[in-house]
């Protein structure tokens, strides 16, 4: 089974969902910000994975902070703890390198990832990006639930 319901949040196993249902998630919770008469809004969240194994976040951080395959990610890491490692970055497309790049943001933690996309992004790369990270480290991925699924 591809996706597992709690309460507030599905989890999807990556490997086996379809990329379309991934997409949708991603699409769903990518944040984005507008303005207001009275300043600005932001919607959509977070989605966090959760590791099979722990990691080493600082070892992680430096891992993905490359432009090169698998990753095709750029950015630079800051330690906010011992075992706490804040990730800023981009993913590039490799097929079009003219292209505008995604921003990420990931918050790098020993069981998890919190993981900050946005609606401006490339959701495709966000999704292969997730594939090269499962590929080294096993993980569900959690997205909250909208309205309509509680």
């Amino acid at each position: 089974m591809s996706v597992d319901t709690t309460d507030d949040y599905k989890k999807i196993d990556i490997e086996q969902a379809e990329d379309a249902e991934v997409l949708e998630n991603l699409r769903s919770v990518a944040l984005s910000y507008g303005n207001t008469e009275n300043g600005g809004t932001i919607d959509g969240t977070t989605f966090s994975i959760d590791f099979v194994d722990s990691i080493d976040p600082k070892e992680f951080a430096e891992m993905i902070a490359t432009a090169n395959d698998p990753w095709n990610a750029f950015g630079i890491s800051t330690a906010i703890a011992s075992d706490y490692q804040k990730f800023v970055g981009t993913l590039l497309d490799p097929n079009k390198p003219k292209s505008n790049p995604t921003k990420i943001t990931l918050e790098i933690a020993p069981d998890w990832i919190r993981v900050y996309q946005y609606e401006s992004g490339n959701q495709q790369l966000v999704l292969d990006f997730l594939k090269a990270v499962y590929e080294k480290h096993e993980f569900m991925a959690h997205f909250p639930k909208n309205q309509s699924e509680k």
